[in-house]
This record gives structure tokens, sequence and C-alpha cells, in this order.
């Protein structure tokens, strides 16, 4: 079952069964289910497969985020391909 908080905005977007927090953007872009966004992240013209976590206040622009995957915190992603099971850092730019 989703769960969307009402602060956060879909855009043109396709979504799955995810968790999506307060304040978060999501524009053109595909979310799997099990995924979860945090709190002031925004994700433009991506795609992250299934059961993804970002984490909060991150930046995801024109990328593809494999399954199982997580991303730390005030994370800053652009045209990047992120591979299964891999973990992110706080704070990678």
């Amino acid at each position: 079952m989703s769960f969307i908080h009402e602060t956060s905005s879909i855009y043109e977007s396709n979504l799955g069964d995810v968790k999506i927090f307060k304040n978060a953007n999501i524009n053109n872009s595909k979310i799997e289910s099990g995924c979860s966004i945090g709190d002031d992240t925004t994700i433009e013209r991506s795609h992250l497969c299934s059961n993804v976590i970002i984490n909060r206040r991150s930046y995801v622009n024109d990328s593809v985020i494999n399954s199982f995957s997580y991303a730390g915190l005030n994370l800053i992603m652009n045209w990047a391909r992120v591979g299964r099971f891999c973990s992110i850092g706080p704070n990678v730019y």
C-alpha cells in the first residue's frame, strides 16, 4: 500500500507501491514498488528500480538506480547509473 505525503508533488510519473515523504517532488520519473523517497527530495527524469531508498534532502536527475540500492542524506546525483545492492553515503555530490 502506497504512502504519499500530502505536501509532496507528483508530475507525469509512473509509481508502484511506494513511500513518498513530505515536500518530495517527483517529475517525469518511474519509481517501482518498494521504493522510499525521503523528505525534501527531488527526483527528475529518473528510474528507480524496486526497493530503492533515497534519504532526505537529496536530488536525483536523469539517472537510473537499480534494485535494492540505498542513498544517504544530501545526495546530489546527475546522469548516473547505479548498480544493484549499492550503498551511497551521505553528502555525496
